[in-house]
């Protein structure tokens, strides 16, 4: 099949998903309707809170979510300008991806694979149709890479982008606010290495500082975001419990009265004291298997197809219980049972890993002629792996996906050179 026809049949998936998201009952995730809530009582109540204005009394939807996807929620009129405006996004994503493969391999079989990989990747394409600020991010990542490695823009101006764009993505997610710890470093560089400066350099620092004051002027409490906490304790911590003593002791661990959900600022503030330190102790006492989890969840975020977004799209229950705290607590028999609950999807989980398992060998090979922009794609990648940590979900690592499929088709790409020359040899 030609390059055309291929991106023709990404195209005519991407009208497919929205026809059948159309036609169903759209699924119930807590982060979308946290990022919608957020959306409303910004336009309409001059809020900045992502819980209901009328009914929620929870003191961590003040800071939870970051406003940069409700923004862009707030400019969609209906579902089905959202739908469009998303899959747009997702035809860039690919877009920019293949403007990027040529930096590793130029061949036409390349960029074939690349479109084929990108085709059974479909965790990308459920992002479009589900309210999620993964894509959005995604979008931004890409883009700051595209920029990175344009030759024909000055440095000045390359960096200027690239901070614009950090900025703009750290009100997307809160995911990238450990890498402001880069801007020292990035500022030493520009003024001995590149003998060049801009004060665009401090505009993520900017964006972090006003997000902290909003949320200290609503909680008290100086902070870019409770999701930090949240999942520190509700997985980090969790999970560390469940692979060491078992399921029933991590669902103990937190029914302690020190996860009730705050209500007044009083008790919001202790209720991060206490859960943060409760979340620390359980971490250190038992680091082993939270290192041993920690390396667990980097490489099911490898491997893993979509899961979540898959059952997800299509209606299927995921809020029942962990499956990951399932996996952790070694529960194979539920864990079998609720993956096989329906059969269809199963299959079709199956199929969607092994060829996932196919793109980390790429992924592996690529690792045989490492190059500058090798480097620059596996850092993301690594950063984006590391930093969520235990959870494990292709979710968490959908802003570097594009990038380990270009790193799986150069790896893929410098195999099949290597048995081509033996061949002629």
């Amino acid at each position: 099949m030609s390059i055309k026809n291929l991106f023709i049949l990404i195209i005519a998936c991407s009208i497919l998903a929205i026809a059948i998201s159309l036609t169903k009952a759209e699924p119930v995730v807590n982060d979308s309707v946290e990022y919608q809530n957020l959306a409303d009582n910004l336009t309409l109540n001059n809020l900045y809170f992502s819980g209901n204005a009328k009914t929620d009394v929870d003191y961590r939807l003040f800071s939870k979510r970051t406003p940069g996807y409700a923004i862009f929620l707030a400019f969609q009129k209906n579902k089905v300008s959202l739908l469009i405006a998303q899959v747009l996004c997702y035809l860039l994503l690919v877009i920019l991806g293949l403007k990027l493969l040529p930096e590793f391999t130029k061949t036409q079989f390349s960029k074939k694979m690349y479109l084929v990989f990108v085709l059974f990747t479909p965790v990308l394409l459920f992002h479009s149709q589900l309210k999620l600020s993964d894509l959005l991010l995604s979008i931004i990542t890409l883009i700051c890479i595209t920029i990175w490695f344009e030759n024909r823009v000055q440095v000045k101006n390359k960096w200027r982008m690239i901070f614009v764009f950090w900025a703009i993505g750290l009100l997307v997610k809160p995911v990238l606010l450990p890498s402001l710890l880069l801007l020292p470093f990035i500022a030493l560089y520009l003024l001995f290495k590149s003998k060049t400066f801009t004060k665009l350099l401090v505009l993520p620092v900017v964006v972090w500082a006003s997000v902290c004051f909003i949320n200290f002027n609503n909680t008290s409490v100086f902070e870019y975001s409770s999701i930090s906490t949240i999942n520190l304790a509700h997985y980090n911590a969790k999970l560390t419990i469940a692979s060491k003593y078992g399921n029933d002791s991590a669902q103990h661990f937190t029914d302690s009265k020190i996860y009730l959900i705050p209500t007044l600022p009083q008790t919001y503030r202790t209720y991060l004291s206490n859960l943060n330190t409760a979340a620390k102790d359980a971490i250190l006492q038992n680091f082993p298997t939270y290192l041993k989890i920690q390396t667990m969840g980097m490489a099911k975020m490898l491997v893993d197809p979509g899961r979540w977004e898959l059952y997800t799209y299509f209606n299927q229950n995921t809020a029942d219980g962990s499956l990951t705290e399932l996996l952790y607590a070694r529960n194979w028999t539920e864990l079998n049972a609720k993956m096989q609950s329906n059969k269809a999807l199963f299959y079709t989980f199956v199929l969607l890993l092994i060829i996932n398992l196919l793109k980390v060998l790429g992924i592996a090979f690529s690792f045989l002629r490492p190059t500058k922009q090798w480097f620059v794609l596996a850092t993301i990648s690594a950063y984006f792996l590391a930093i969520t940590g235990p959870i494990g979900a292709a979710r968490f690592m959908l802003p570097a996906t594009i990038l380990s499929i270009v790193l799986s088709v150069y790896g893929w790409n410098l195999l099949l050179n290597f048995f081509q020359k033996r061949s002629k040899s």
